[in-house]
C-alpha cells in the first residue's frame, strides 16, 4: 500500500508534505494475505496508521495486491490555521508572543494581537498586520505547512501591568482565535 499527493492550487503541483507517512515511517506499508483471509495483516495489526500532513490537497492510497490494484482519493481541505501552541514573554521593556502551529492552505495574511491588563481588559484596540509576504516568503521554501512566529512588542511604561494576550491568525479559510494566553 502506497500513499501519494498533490498539493492544491495555488501551492506548487511540487509542493511536499514530509508529514504524509504511516505510522511506521515512509510512504508505504506491507501487508500479508494468508488463503481464506479477507483482511490484510500488516506488522502492527489489521490496520496502518498514517497522518495526513498539514497542506491541503488530494491524499491517494494506492493498494497493490498482485496484479490487481485499486485506489481511493482522500481530499485534505483547506482550514483555518491550526495553533498548537502560545506562549509569551514579558520583559522591562517589551513583551514576546510565540505562536506555533500549521496553515494548511499557506496563505497566512491577517494577524491580529489583543493584550490584556491584569484586571482582565484590553489595553488597546488589536494590534493588527498583515503578514502576507512574509508568510508567503517563508511558505515558498518550507516543506510543509507548519510555522513559528514570534513578535516582539515595546512597551512604554510598566510592561508589568500587561497580564495576557489573544492572537488572531487568518488565512485564505478563515480566521482562528487563540485562547487568552498569561505571560
Amino acid at each position: 500500500m502506497t500513499l501519494s499527493f498533490v498539493a492544491a492550487a495555488p501551492l506548487s503541483a511540487s509542493a511536499t508534505d514530509a508529514g504524509i507517512a504511516f505510522a511506521s515511517g515512509g510512504q508505504s506499508a506491507t501487508f500479508t494475505l494468508a488463503a481464506g483471509d479477507t483482511q490484510g495483516h500488516f506488522a502492527t495489526g489489521l490496520s496502518a496508521l498514517f497522518q495526513t500532513g498539514t497542506t491541503a490537497g488530494t491524499l491517494t492510497v494506492v493498494v497493490q495486491l498482485g496484479s490487481n490494484s485499486d485506489q481511493q482519493a482522500i481530499a485534505i481541505l483547506p482550514a483555518v490555521v491550526g495553533v498548537t501552541a502560545a506562549q509569551g514573554v514579558r520583559s522591562t521593556g517589551a513583551v514576546e508572543v510565540d505562536l506555533t502551529g500549521f496553515d494548511n492552505t499557506r496563505s497566512v495574511g491577517g494577524l491580529a494581537f489583543t493584550f490584556f491588563d491584569t484586571s482582565g481588559n484590553a489595553l488597546a484596540p488589536p494590534l493588527q498586520t498583515d503578514g502576507t509576504a512574509s508568510f508567503a516568503s517563508y511558505f515558498q521554501n518550507a516543506s510543509d505547512g507548519t510555522f513559528a512566529l514570534k513578535a516582539v512588542f515595546p512597551v512604554a511604561g510598566d510592561s508589568s501591568q500587561i497580564r495576557a494576550f489573544q492572537a488572531v491568525v487568518a488565512n485564505s479559510a478563515g480566521t482562528q482565535t487563540t485562547v487568552k494566553t498569561s505571560f
